[in-house]
């Protein structure tokens, strides 16, 4: 399996069986459950059917998951505390505190 970036995790019916990139051997013939993941990035999820004496490749790039970040406000102010840490306008002219 060639699904980026390396070191995802792959499951076959919800069993671990290695990372990407892999070749997995001895796989039943059927269908099967197949999920790629990676902490950081959405999983895939897809469902082969193995055939007897034939490969099937899966190759592709899992996407970023979207996280919420709140960045506090800080119109208006030139110190104050923000997460318990205590900010002061230094008066650079970059505007860095």
């Amino acid at each position: 399996m060639g699904y980026k970036p390396i070191g995802s995790s792959i499951s076959i019916d919800g069993k671990t069986v290695g990372t990407t990139p892999s070749v997995i051997g001895d796989v039943l013939v059927g269908k099967h459950s197949i999920t790629i993941s990676k902490e950081g990035y959405a999983p895939f999820n897809t469902s082969v059917d193995i055939a007897e004496g034939e490969t099937t490749q899966l190759a592709g790039s899992l996407q970023v998951s979207q996280c919420n970040v709140n960045i506090p406000s800080r119109t208006g102010t030139s110190s104050g505390t923000i997460n318990g840490h205590e900010y002061v306008d230094l008066g650079l002219p970059s505007g860095l505190k």
